[in-house]
């Protein structure tokens, strides 16, 4: 709905933007015109660092997502001022993120430049806690060859654990268990929502870690916990009602789920999941309107294309 009344904000933006204002802008989820103000900002001044950091940010945002473009605004952001750790965390995140597309020549180019900015981000802030997750998720992921390091990878989640509790054990639980260390990744997450009771992200991740296995009672404790901590969110009753869906609890799913949309009519996921419990209720009608409502409203592509292959066998 933002996108419709931009124009009104033209003759605005186009007087001058500060950094401080594309910064709110970006923030507020107004990316194109974070854009402009940004292009504004570096047509007065083409060497503000500032200005071609917060461009790189913006084009790599998923609105837009030029990596191209990106990397060139960090790389000029970088030779202007070397010794800022969130440009050289941006660096690595937009060389990564270039190189999960590319071919293996490529990847093999830009993994020592990947490594490169994430350690020159710790080394300048170590406190730094997203740049040393991603410092220990390239050790993680990347193959001996190209510097990669299990040990120093959970090295670094254990030094992010220490700044930020939630974010170092969350990663580390995520990587735990992208290695198929189970046990060990779920010691982690019951470990968080040890000592974050009342902080709900925990439980969710906790949730759906159960939720992947299988497990659907601890799941449903977990999301249910979740629930009663955003009573007020649909986001909770949509984690709630999947898990129920999973589990066989169908007509407990179609409450629950019929409760989230009660706060967000239009959420995808929800309308994607009532239309799944309704067909399992050989209520088509019922189905048909909801996965039609979904591939109106759901961000995810591919739940709009599942969408519409039940939408064609329920015809």
């Amino acid at each position: 709905m933002r996108n419709w009344w931009w124009c009104l904000l033209l003759p605005t933006l186009a007087i001058g933007q500060t950094v401080d204002e594309v910064k709110a802008l970006y923030r507020d989820g107004r990316i194109a015109d974070a854009r402009r103000a940004a292009e504004q900002l570096l047509k007065k001044n083409g060497e503000d660092a500032d200005a071609h950091y917060w461009m790189a940010a913006v084009l790599m945002h998923r609105e837009i997502r030029d990596l191209e473009g990106a990397s060139d605004h960090i790389e000029e952001a970088v030779d202007r001022n070397p010794n800022n750790a969130d440009y050289q965390y941006l660096l690595g995140g937009i060389y990564g993120q270039t190189a999960s597309s590319a071919g293996i020549f490529k990847q093999a180019f830009l993994a020592p430049k990947i490594k490169k900015a994430f350690l020159r981000a710790v080394e300048l802030d170590p406190n730094h806690v997203e740049a040393r997750i991603s410092l220990a998720q390239y050790y993680l992921m990347a193959q001996g060859i190209m510097g990669g390091d299990d040990e120093e990878g959970f090295r670094q989640l254990d030094e992010a654990t220490k700044r930020n509790e939630r974010r170092g054990r969350l990663a580390k639980a995520a990587m735990l268990e992208r290695k198929n260390r189970l046990p060990e990744a779920e010691e982690q997450l019951k470990a968080l929502t040890a000592s974050l009771p009342t902080d709900w992200i925990p439980h969710k991740n906790l949730g759906y870690f159960y939720l992947r296995r299988n497990r659907f009672d601890e799941s449903l404790r977990s999301m249910q916990r979740y629930v009663a901590l955003r009573p007020d969110t649909s986001d909770a009753f949509d984690s709630f009602g999947e898990v129920q869906l999973a589990a066989g609890r169908t007509d407990d799913a179609i409450i629950t789920l019929k409760k989230g949309l009660a706060i967000e009519p239009n959420l995808g996921s929800s309308l994607f999941l009532l239309g799944q419990a309704y067909e399992k209720k050989g209520m088509k009608a019922e189905a048909k309107e909801a996965y039609q409502k979904a591939i109106l409203n759901d961000r995810s592509e591919q739940r709009k294309k599942l969408a519409v292959e039940r939408l064609k066998a329920l015809e």
